[in-house]
């Protein structure tokens, strides 16, 4: 439970404190802290709403059904289980969409969509539901991202420079890991699949 957590973390910052000499500093410290993470919250909500915003201005002018219909060919070969036509796919190809983008934060709501009309699908028995589930969850957690917009966003909100090497490595590295993100899924699919 991360309530216990918490607590066993406040009382354990409260110890060491203790025995390194901070304890007169440990008041202020908090206050700080307190400070801190106001400003983290506000300047992450307000960047969340941005993004947010955009996509849906995307996604009310057709960009985002456009470019989901154009993934909707390969991304069909990685979920063998489910209609190409079907109103999963749609969801399983704009929340791809959304992380090609590097709009994480509008991903989520498609993703769990996503997830409860594929777990929902009458149509589907288990294994075919857990392996259509387990692959969009690889998909999601080695996403693809050509444009890391919300780690720029975040990087500036706290006055880090982004300059094109790092976004040229970031690109590279979320495609090694979509690509090895998708070859293990596979793998894993014919393993099961064999027992």
């Amino acid at each position: 439970n991360m309530s216990i957590l918490w607590v066993v973390l406040f009382f354990l910052g409260i110890i060491i404190s203790l025995f390194t000499g901070n304890i007169k500093n440990m008041s202020s410290i908090i206050l700080n802290s307190t400070n801190e993470a106001l400003k983290t919250f506000i300047s992450m909500s307000l960047l969340i709403m941005f993004w947010n915003g955009i996509f849906n201005i995307a996604n009310d002018s057709g960009l985002i059904s456009r470019l989901a219909k154009l993934l909707k060919k390969p991304v069909s070969k990685l979920f063998p289980n489910l209609d190409k036509n079907s109103k999963e796919m749609e969801y399983v190809c704009a929340n791809l969409v959304a992380n090609i983008l590097g709009i994480g934060v509008a991903a989520t709501s498609l993703g769990l969509k996503a997830v409860e009309l594929i777990d929902g699908n009458i149509k589907l028995n288990n294994y075919q539901k857990r392996a259509s589930v387990n692959t969009f969850i690889t998909i999601n957690v080695c996403t693809l991202s050509m444009f890391p917009l919300n780690i720029i966003s975040i990087r500036n909100s706290f006055g880090g420079v982004t300059d094109c090497a790092l976004v040229i490595a970031m690109i590279i590295c979320s495609t090694f890991a979509f690509v090895v993100g998708i070859l293990l899924d596979i793998f894993m699919r014919l393993v099961t699949k064999c027992k």
